[in-house]
């Protein structure tokens, strides 16, 4: 006789479980209201680029075809990479500055002198202003 309790559903011949086969799944309509809230949100934006009757602010579909434009002449990745740049280097500086300080901080000779003014402060947000 096969011992059949423990193992009373089988997987397929494929070694898949049929609830996994399909992938994760979703609750009904969140697609539509995801849909929803994306058809509402462009639909605010573009009523009040129109409203504002302001170059400034402009609509969904001055954006989109801006960004097709960039894209199409290169100039978008040109400039994503310069940001880009930017925010790396602007990162290094920050890590490159903060590390040393965090070392001076944690082993300097003011080391009371800073758990003092902590104990002192009971705010800690207020704690630069004090300084």
């Amino acid at each position: 006789m096969a011992d059949v309790g423990v193992h009373a559903r089988s997987t397929p011949a494929h070694g898949v479980a049929p609830e996994a086969a399909d992938g994760p799944k979703r609750e009904p309509g969140m697609l539509g209201l995801y849909l929803t809230t994306l058809a509402l949100g462009l639909g605010l934006w573009a009523f009040a680029a129109a409203r504002s009757g302001n170059s400034l602010v402009p609509g969904p579909i001055q954006v989109a075809q801006a960004g097709w434009q960039l894209i199409a002449d290169g100039t978008l990745l040109e400039h994503t990479l310069a940001s880009l740049g930017r925010v790396v280097a602007g990162f290094l500086l920050g890590v490159g500055l903060a590390i040393p300080a965090g070392f001076l901080m944690g082993c300097g000779l003011r080391q009371d002198a800073w758990a003092q003014r902590l104990d002192r402060n009971e705010d800690l947000q207020w704690q630069f202003i004090d300084i």
